[in-house]
């Protein structure tokens, strides 16, 4: 899923992740993740966020929230297959069709995005 959003966003200077045992270095801090190693080759640097503060990650924390409230209106979710199209559909919702208070009331891809490509693939990929 991150080489998928990389093709359609491009690269990223940096990307920021909690302690999850898939993000954080194995062998008490020694060794590294394979999300380290991926993001060393491609010259991505590799923030973690504080432990124990979610405000660090704010935006994430609140994403996770969103999604864990409202895909639910999205379909029952029975295999993994189902859980990423689900997710793709409340992504689809939630950045082109949902207005954000935070944003004046505007919607997400028309404030951060000009042209209809990236709106164009985000449909694309929720189908």
């Amino acid at each position: 899923m991150l080489e998928q959003a990389i093709d359609i966003y491009g690269l990223p200077n940096q990307l920021m992740t909690d302690h999850g045992t898939e993000y954080y270095a194995v062998n008490g801090g020694k060794g590294k993740s394979k999300l380290d190693r991926y993001c060393k080759e491609r010259g991505v640097k590799h923030i973690y966020a504080r432990i124990r503060h979610p405000q660090t990650n704010g935006k994430m924390e609140r994403t996770h929230r969103s999604a864990k409230e409202e895909t639910p209106y999205f379909g029952t979710i029975r295999s993994f297959d189902e859980a990423k199209q689900t997710f793709m559909k409340w992504i689809e919702y939630h950045n082109i069709d949902c207005a954000h208070r935070a944003l004046g009331y505007e919607i997400p891809i028309n404030v951060y995005f000009v042209g209809s490509m990236v709106t164009d693939l985000i449909r694309e990929l929720a189908e």
